[in-house]
């Protein structure tokens, strides 16, 4: 009985899902300045483990609608900080 009824719930458009947002668009240049930045401090984050840029795996990234928060990496002062930083400033 209990299936029938969220069958039925389910058929009548009462469990739709709704889609999440799209994340804030990433700021123009961001990426590339996040990217030599990382290369300034040495930080193994500057290059992809393929050994891409930064910058361009990071714009990659947002044209796949994931923000890797290039302007909060850019304010970073040592290559511990950079983990926190991709999930946004603090």
């Amino acid at each position: 009985m209990r299936l029938l009824l969220l069958t039925l719930l389910a058929l009548a458009g009462c469990a739709s899902v709704v889609p999440a947002p799209a994340p804030a668009p990433v700021p123009a240049g961001s990426c590339e300045a996040a990217g030599a930045h990382l290369a300034e401090l040495g930080c193994p984050e500057a290059t992809t483990p393929a050994g891409a840029p930064f910058a361009e795996a990071c714009l990659a990234a947002a044209a796949d609608g994931r923000n890797w928060h290039p302007e909060c990496l850019a304010r970073v002062s040592s290559c511990a900080e950079v983990e926190t930083a991709f999930r946004g400033c603090p």
